[in-house]
């Protein structure tokens, strides 16, 4: 120390005395000297009272106050050093920006392991999950010395597919399958990519539905039965008191006559006209129509009995 005859005692605050660079730090003189002499530590010098210094530089550097005052011709001073550490600022880096699907998660780290943290979310942790749609940042380090990052998430709403139930249909019979979401893209089991797409063969039909990274698959099973061929015969004519057969044909179906009957087949004896309706197990209806017709027997007389004399002759 100085010359203690003048009591002169060197004493100052560097706020911050830890920064990133470039930091700028504000010397507060509380010594009693008359004049200064600063010395940064880095090549550069002061003799303000309270000089502001900027750091460009990483590393750390001693700064040195000299403290003096003269009485007469006794000059006292009084020396101190304090260190100020440069640091860089935490490098953060959360990645590209993202888009996910709905109802996945992400896990953005900040990296810089015990460091301090502030999210955007309010979290203080290393990391966070997120399944929702937004700019998220993170400010990592404290004080002057923050470093910080930004990333754009988006979550893309996933196609909701539904192609309906299985079904059972008759040949022949429309039905268009929908898979939904305009302005999607589309892949059928079929090798169409159009929204619908319209069956006519027994099978199993499935689409997958995609929009950006996000697919949906469906499917539905169809079958389709044939028109049962019904076919009861030419018109019938018969004699009073006879009856005739009518066979719908196609065991095992459901049968329903105009007669209110519910076989295969039915024994009529009267004149009419004779519907049948056949149904299989996919409600495809079959038709047909047989007219049946009655007559009387002819009435034949050929009168009594007749005795001929040998060469003669009669009419009958």
């Amino acid at each position: 120390q100085g010359d203690t005859t003048t009591n002169v005692v060197a004493s100052f605050t560097a706020s911050p005395d830890t920064g990133c660079a470039p930091s700028t730090v504000t010397f507060t003189n509380t010594s009693n000297g008359s004049t200064y002499a600063w010395d940064f530590g880095d090549g550069n010098t002061s003799t303000l009272t309270n000089p502001v210094h900027t750091y460009l530089n990483v590393g750390t550097d001693t700064v040195t106050l000299i403290a003096s005052s003269s009485v007469g011709c006794v000059t006292g001073s009084d020396t101190i050093q304090q260190i100020i550490t440069i640091i860089n600022p935490p490098t953060v880096n959360l990645g590209n920006d993202t888009t996910l699907c709905a109802g996945q998660t992400l896990v953005l780290n900040a990296g810089n392991p015990g460091s301090s943290y502030l999210w955007s979310t309010g979290a203080v942790t290393q990391t966070i999950t997120i399944d929702s749609t937004a700019t998220y940042w993170v400010n990592v380090g404290g004080g002057s010395c923050i470093g910080t990052d930004s990333i754009v998430v988006t979550f893309t709403p996933t196609p909701v597919v539904n192609l309906g139930n299985n079904g059972t249909l008759c040949v022949g019979q429309q039905i268009t399958l929908d898979a939904g979401n305009p302005g999607d893209t589309y892949l059928w089991s079929t090798g169409d990519v159009t929204e619908t797409i319209s069956p006519t063969v027994t099978g199993t039909y499935s689409v997958t539905v995609t929009i950006g990274n996000c697919s949906t698959n469906g499917s539905v099973m169809l079958t389709f039965l044939p028109i049962p061929v019904v076919n009861l015969g030419p018109d019938q004519t018969l004699c009073n008191g006879d009856s005739v057969t009518i066979n719908a044909g196609n065991p095992g179906d459901t049968y329903l006559w105009s007669t209110g009957d519910v076989t295969q087949s039915i024994t009529v004896s009267t004149a009419g006209i004779y519907t049948v309706q056949v149904s299989n197990a996919g409600n495809c209806i079959g038709y047909d129509t047989i007219n049946v017709t009655t007559s009387a027997p002819p009435v034949v007389n050929l009168g009594p009995d007749i005795s001929l004399c040998n060469g003669q002759d009669t009419s009958l």
